[in-house]
């Protein structure tokens, strides 16, 4: 609560302490929340023993404030249960002709500039060689070459 004792006078600076003992919600109605004067760290120490609710002092390392978008409270992860790069590996043993290969899993491949996929070693070319298509790498075998029984085709993916 802020306020004056006086009508000619104006509150340019307030602080905000104590315990929160409601919801609240600070509604910018289209306009900027920003947060200025935030240090910068340079560890990349996440933190191993943060708890539920812990208090400043209790724990080492750093952890992730997110929104939670269905209902806006702002909660904590660790950073090892946050997956903001997801990676991975496949390696296939080709029967003959085969041109489609289905990741394992399922998992969704991002553009073909993050997919990279070698023939016994070699490392083909994107859109030329090889696409991407959901969790499937398809390869082209209309460019001069043929997919042999037991041919390796590695698939690797960043995103």
């Amino acid at each position: 609560m802020l306020s004056n004792t006086t009508a000619d006078v104006t509150t340019t600076t307030w602080q905000l302490c104590g315990t929160l003992t409601d919801d609240t919600f600070i509604d910018v109605d289209g306009n900027v929340f920003g947060l200025n004067g935030i240090a910068l760290i340079t560890s990349e120490t996440a933190s191993t023993n943060a708890t539920t609710g812990s208090d400043a002092g209790t724990g080492t390392g750093y952890t992730f404030l997110v929104r939670d978008e269905a209902t806006g409270d702002t909660k904590k992860l660790l950073a090892s249960d946050i997956n903001i790069i997801t990676s991975g590996q496949e390696v296939f043993t080709a029967t003959a002709g085969q041109t489609a290969y289905a990741l394992s899993g399922l998992p969704t491949l991002p553009d073909f500039s993050q997919v990279w996929v070698y023939r016994n070693g070699a490392k083909l070319i994107g859109t030329t060689d090889y696409t991407v298509s959901g969790s499937t790498v398809t390869i082209d075998i209309t460019n001069n070459f043929t997919v042999y029984a037991g041919d390796t085709i590695e698939v690797q993916y960043i995103r």
